[in-house]
Formats: C-alpha cells, sequence, structure tokens
C-alpha cells in the first residue's frame, strides 16, 4: 500500500489528516488536494484572519510524518519518554489533536474577496460533501459484502 503521512505541527501538538478533506494520504499525494489549501491558510500571516478560534500555524515548525518514517529528533523531542520508540506519525496519531474538522468547517465558512458569485468555500463545501457521501456508500457495500461473506462463510 506504501507510506501513508499527516501534516504535523509538533509545536502545538496539533496535526491533518488529508483523507478527512477527501484527499489521498500517500506519500505520493503531498499536499495535493484541499489539505494543502488548509496548511498555507494555517501558516501564512498575510494581515488576514482566515480562521478563528485560534487555528494559526503561523511561525511553528511544520512537519510530514510518514508511518514508515524511523523516530527522528522531531519525534524524540514531541515524545513524553526517552524510552518512546514511536515514530512522529504514531506519536501525532495518539496524542496530538486532529484538527482536520474544525480547518475543514473554517475552509468552507471562509468567502475570499476575490471570489466570484460561487464562492471558493461553497466549491470546497460541495466538493467536501460529495466525497463524503461518495465514501459512505462505498463503506456501507463493504460493510453489507462482509456480512454477506460471513453468513455464507457460518
Amino acid at each position: 500500500m506504501g507510506e501513508v503521512f499527516f501534516i504535523v505541527n509538533p509545536a502545538k501538538r496539533q496535526y491533518l489528516d488529508p483523507v478527512a478533506f477527501g484527499d489521498k494520504d500517500y506519500a505520493s499525494a503531498f499536499l495535493k488536494g484541499y489539505h494543502a489549501l488548509a496548511v498555507a491558510r494555517l501558516a501564512c500571516n498575510r494581515g488576514v484572519d482566515y480562521f478563528s478560534g485560534g487555528l494559526s500555524w503561523y511561525g511553528d515548525p511544520i512537519t510530514f510524518a510518514g508511518d514508515a518514517e524511523e523516530r527522528d529528533a522531531i519525534a524524540a523531542a514531541a515524545s513524553a519518554s526517552n524510552l518512546d520508540d514511536r515514530n512522529l506519525y504514531a506519536i501525532a496519531w495518539q496524542d496530538f489533536t486532529n484538527i482536520s474538522s474544525p480547518v475543514i468547517a473554517m475552509l468552507c465558512d471562509y468567502d475570499s474577496v476575490d471570489e466570484e458569485p460561487e464562492s471558493l468555500s461553497s466549491r470546497i463545501a460541495s466538493v467536501l460533501a460529495a466525497r463524503a457521501q461518495s465514501n459512505l456508500v462505498r463503506y456501507r457495500r463493504l460493510c453489507i459484502a462482509q456480512l454477506v461473506q460471513r453468513r455464507t462463510t457460518q
């Protein structure tokens, strides 16, 4: 399957999960999709308050954390114990806050002054809603297939 990743802010102990944005989470899809827009808006300071609620990564270290990576200095600094041998991906998944949902909500609420009648936020909201519906349908089909398989093997 390959390496999957999060975008991590170790200073704030927060991360973004690309899958929550309907994006792929494998390494070759790094910063391709709506999670990239979220990272850009979280990290940039252009005198515009893109996000409310104190969600800002401006000036903070932001890193790629893959599930197949070795433990490094960032993971060691983020870990609560020197005996911990987890990599940053595992530490983020288990100990950090996934801020994907509030960031998606803020992306969908944000209206750009430069946008025409159909704003960027409404396009993002429409695409994410369609992706969520599509994922739900696929998940339901998978669950039904697994139930059928269980019943036929019993």
